[in-house]
């Protein structure tokens, strides 16, 4: 019998026995009190029923984290679970999206990693995750692994597909292995939190991977804060105050449009903060942005003109500069 069929029945049969009418539970437990029949029968219907519809409802997470892109399980900021997927940062893209074809491809490789003794969890990272697919994506599989299994599969080369980047079955996807139990305890840097905070996971029978994306994929308080501090001070103390007025100084005026350059991804990923989000991979952090919750008023046509560089001038540098 399915594991999930067992937990229906389990929290319809608690159902039902807290549903029987008390002149029933009486007669049902003849050798004991009438009083006391209907308070055991009561109880056991919340035995019953209570871790039953718990397991149901995790269940149905998990069924939802696989099936829809994007969806991903986190910790706000009171530690409470929340389900988070359309406030979430998502790419603007104009080309045909190709994403259903690419999970259902995914699908199909996590299912036959989960035949694999020693296979922990899978997750499905990288920009598919995202929600979006095209002929320059490739499918990024996390496998996470028990540590003898780890060790036969990037020691003693007993892995079923090569790690790394390949092109299998006419799709390129690249492997990732990893040790759960070392991976459990990495503290994780912030670009590999930014991407894992939208992995989606493809396997998961232990529900290992959700409770590990909860605990690790996520921005603290007083990161954010740090690196707010960061930015702030470099795109706007520093580089717009400082370092462009000293190459206009200098006579460098190339310098001084790549030091705005500088000074607009540090802006840009300030917003990021602002919004309560990790930071993305940087060919992703400016894309994103356009679908962040608060941006600066007129943010992608301010952004637009700050790129521009119409002449390599003195007038064009204070210009950039007093738009950022």
């Amino acid at each position: 019998m399915k594991a999930w069929v067992k937990e229906a029945l389990m929290t319809l049969i608690g159902l039902g026995v807290l549903a029987l009418p008390d002149a029933w539970e009486g007669p049902l437990l003849w050798r004991i009190s009438e009083g006391h029949a209907v308070k055991l029968l009561d109880a056991l219907g919340l035995v019953l029923l209570v871790p039953g519809a718990v397991l149901l409802t995790r269940r149905a997470v998990g069924v939802l984290a696989r099936t829809r892109p994007g969806i991903v399980l986190l910790l706000n900021r009171k530690h409470k679970w929340r389900v988070d997927r359309m406030s979430r940062p998502s790419p603007t893209i104009s080309s045909p999206n190709k994403y259903d074809a690419y999970f259902r491809q995914a699908q199909e490789f996590a299912e036959r990693l989960a035949t694999c003794e020693g296979v922990v969890g899978v997750l499905l990272s990288g920009g598919v995750a995202r929600g979006y697919a095209d002929h320059f994506s490739e499918l990024d599989l996390a496998v996470y692994l028990t540590r003898p299994h780890f060790d036969d599969w990037t020691r003693r080369g007993l892995a079923p597909f090569p790690e790394g980047d390949s092109y299998l079955d006419g799709w390129h996807v690249d492997f990732d292995y990893f040790c759960y139990e070392d991976e459990i305890e990495a503290e994780w840097e912030h670009t590999k939190r930014w991407d894992r905070s939208y992995a989606v996971v493809l396997y998961d029978p232990q529900g290992l991977m959700r409770e590990m994306l909860v605990r690790k994929a996520i921005l603290t308080e007083e990161e954010k804060q740090r690196l707010t501090g960061h930015h702030l001070i470099l795109y706007g103390e520093y580089f717009c105050n400082l370092v462009v007025p000293s190459w206009l100084h200098r006579g460098d005026l190339l310098a001084a449009h790549h030091c705005l350059n500088t000074a607009l991804d540090s802006l840009i990923r300030a917003v990021f903060l602002a919004n309560d989000e990790l930071i993305p991979f940087d060919k992703w952090t400016l894309n994103l942005s356009y679908t962040l919750p608060w941006t600066p008023q007129d943010w992608r046509e301010r952004v637009e003109q700050t790129l521009l560089v119409r002449e390599v001038s003195r007038a064009e540098v204070e210009r950039r500069c007093a738009l950022i």
